[in-house]
């Protein structure tokens, strides 16, 4: 009796010991270090020069602050039409008496083309790739609309199990919910519950893990008055409409600055919307401006006096209406932000509708006048449009980093991984001793599928077979001597071929003012016997760059590294840099060809940054000269060890998203888009944080050892005893 007695103290102590060590912090802290998004640590600079911040701007990750954004999906087959009318390819070849022609001409209307081309709305390689844009800006969940009749259930059919799919491959893609507005279409909301929330037959539900869940529930938008009790009691219901008022359980898509609240049932604060433009038929376009420094709020359309449908405003470039948007939602801090939108290229011609409206600051409607008859309600040029996703020319990316950049102050980031690694590599050997490298930079797997999809009205085929090697992850170890630059992917990595084969980017001196696009250095476009040349970008022509040296490379498989001395990069005293790998992309010095040309890692304009804890950074910028490979000064400070970002304030050449002024431009003041998450009701000190949460690692990591130590102790001394 005893002895069974002894059992249960030691089977009891034992779950004791178990429960104490998986709810002491330092293991709830290491558990969730497993979990965090490889994104927020990636940083990107848009083409005019704006970087996205880091944890020392934007702090950490909060718990309850979540992005979505309306996903439109009028690029459908079902359109009566056989010609793209796109407005903006309009304008460059004939300006704005081209835009007239177009305005009165019958066709499938687009305001510009999209970066990926006249794509359709089920191109499957399409749907991938904004997943993965999406997830990698911070978009947590899209609303899809179905606000219309027309509910383009081939395309949203082809998103869920296209996105079920790259789940199940292990990556991420953002939530999903439905948003019929206001308004509910009982015969569609019928045939999305038997798609996508009516269980299979052994009772599971295919598509739950895509879910957006609102207080326990999926989230939906719509009046659902008239649907049957069994299916409004599964969902967590508001509406959404454009422009309305504060009212209750209604969280509005879009809004004029200030905007106001989206308020739960019981009137609690949960939402505000974000717009990157808004309606042409409103003439409030992407540069609209609103001065409430007076006594009443003004709102100011950016115009230069030119009668050309906004082609001509610089402006359009910065998304003033966007930052402002931003701004005064993070000061506000709700618990959601809706966005809009995305993939919204498309919109439809309103003959003899809203009489009296102005469009697109250029006309009034005027019933059955043949020419200004016409009601372009939702979008009609590049500057009266509110699409995010990225376009060929004009502003091209510029929105997607904008909305990724105020993402990240609305919901805080990462730390960036520290390394510890400073160990020579054996070059003929097989690469393991990277095996032990904690301070991993991640790329998305599975994101070199090709594409081979017909455009709209399938007037001709899009095919892109340039994926080849699907970068995994990157390393490196720093040595006095040489820098260790590995990567691995996915598969075994394919022969040498070509001069973008495996490229490897340095920014040396972190600045975006120094180089190509930032980049001191590109390394292995040309190679043999195992040396490959680094080129110095002194100029920021892609065609420029200078050779001034060679690097070893190896390959193993999988695995590759490239080894340089650090002298040749001049990354002597330069512990932290930035860095790229490229397979297969641009050869033109392009870019936004990392978008869809082969792979890259990071995705897109992104790039990683290296810190080496305990080392020393020099601010100082790399001399652009070819006579003197010398930087400009030698100013160097400690890389700190004791806080969890390494990593000093943004220099000049890092200039916030928020702020991009010329004397034309309304300015914008640090008042206006604040950037300090401290001002913004979501941020801490981020010193102090850092310390704080290592420091409590290290004293809760103590605290477990002891209590181990000591339930150790008894356990022994009680076996002892049943023992005897």
């Amino acid at each position: 009796m005893k002895r069974m007695q002894n059992n249960r103290i030691y089977s009891r102590t034992l779950a004791l010991l178990i429960a104490c060590l998986l709810l002491t912090p330092s293991f709830t802290l290491l558990a969730t270090a497993e979990t965090n998004s490889i994104y927020t640590t990636w940083i990107a600079t848009d083409a005019l020069g704006r970087t996205t911040p880091t944890y020392e701007e934007a702090g950490a990750l909060k718990e309850d602050a979540y992005v979505g954004i309306f996903y439109f999906m009028f690029m459908d087959p079902i359109f009566d039409s056989n010609e793209i009318m796109d407005f903006s390819a309009a304008y460059n070849k004939g300006g704005a008496q081209a835009v007239w022609n177009t305005a009165v001409t019958n066709g499938f209307h687009i305001w510009a083309e999209p970066y990926f081309g006249y794509y359709l709305n089920t191109d499957e390689w399409i749907i991938r790739k904004h997943a993965y844009m999406l997830s990698e800006a911070g978009v947590d969940f899209i609303y899809l609309d179905v606000t219309n009749n027309s509910m383009y259930q081939h395309c949203w059919e082809t998103i869920f199990r296209v996105w079920k799919e790259i789940r199940d491959e292990g990556q991420d893609t953002p939530d999903i919910c439905f948003s019929f507005g206001k308004t509910m279409y009982p015969e569609n909301m019928q045939i999305i519950w038997d798609k996508i929330y009516t269980p299979d037959e052994t009772g599971a539900y295919p598509y739950e893990e895509l879910w957006f869940t609102w207080e326990g529930k999926p989230l939906i938008f719509g009046d659902f008055s008239s649907i049957d009790k069994k299916i409004s009691e599964f969902f967590t219901i508001r509406t959404s409409w454009a422009y309305e008022e504060e009212q209750k359980g209604q969280w509005p898509w879009i809004q004029l600055y200030p905007q106001g609240k989206g308020l739960s049932p019981s009137g609690e604060f949960e939402q505000m919307s974000v717009a990157a433009g808004f309606h042409a038929n409103s003439s409030h376009g992407r540069s609209l401006w609103v001065d409430n420094s007076k006594k009443r709020v003004e709102y100011k359309q950016t115009v230069n006096g030119k009668l050309d449908f906004g082609y001509s405003l610089d402006e359009t470039d910065y998304g003033l209406a966007f930052a402002q948007q931003w701004s005064y939602a993070i000061e506000r801090s709700p618990k959601i932000v809706m966005l809009t939108g995305w993939n919204e290229f498309t919109f439809g011609k309103h003959v003899n509708a809203g009489i009296g409206q102005t469009i697109s600051s250029m006309y009034t409607i005027i019933q059955n006048d043949p020419i200004q008859e016409n009601n372009y309600i939702d979008a009609m040029t590049a500057e009266y449009s509110r699409d995010i996703e990225p376009i060929k020319g004009m502003f091209g990316d510029n929105y997607f980093y904008q909305m990724a950049y105020y993402i990240r102050l609305f919901k805080g980031v990462d730390p960036l991984p520290e390394s510890t690694a400073v160990f020579e590599v054996d070059m003929a050997g097989n690469l393991t001793e990277f095996d032990s490298v904690e301070a991993i930079y991640r790329d998305v797997v599975g994101d070199v599928i090709h594409r081979n999809s017909p455009s709209l009205l399938s007037s001709f085929y899009y095919v892109n077979q340039t994926g080849r090697n699907d970068l995994v992850s990157a390393k490196i170890s720093k040595t006095d001597e040489y820098v260790y630059f590995y990567v691995d992917c996915a598969d075994a990595i394919t022969a040498p071929e070509g001069e973008n084969w495996m490229n490897l980017f340095v920014n040396a001196d972190r600045s975006y003012d120094t180089g190509w696009e930032g980049y001191d250095f590109i390394i292995n476009r040309s190679r043999d016997n195992g040396k490959c040349t680094v080129e110095r970008f002194f100029t920021g022509a892609w065609d420029e760059a200078t050779s001034v040296g060679e690097a070893d490379y190896t390959v193993v498989g999988n695995r590759m590294v490239i080894r340089v001395a650090s002298e040749l990069l001049q990354l002597e005293g330069r512990d932290s840099f930035d860095f790229k790998w490229a397979d297969n992309s641009t050869t033109e010095g392009d870019p936004m060809q990392f978008l869809d040309l082969g792979d890259s890692a990071p995705n897109d304009r992104y790039r990683f940054r290296y810190v080496l804890t305990g080392g020393t950074y020099s601010d100082a910028l790399l001399n652009t000269s070819s006579d003197e490979n010398e930087t400009v000064t030698e100013e160097s400070t400690e890389v700190p060890d004791d806080t969890e970002t390494s990593t000093p304030a943004s220099t000049d050449a890092e200039t916030d998203m928020a702020a991009t002024t010329e004397t034309d431009i309304p300015a914008v003041t640090d008042a206006d888009f604040p950037t300090n998450p401290d001002s913004v009701g979501g941020g801490q000190s981020r010193v102090s944080f850092g310390t704080a949460v290592k420091g409590g690692w290290m004293i809760f990591l103590g605290a477990d050892l002891v209590l181990a130590t000591m339930i150790v102790c008894i356990l022994i001394k009680n076996k002892k005893g049943s023992a005897a």
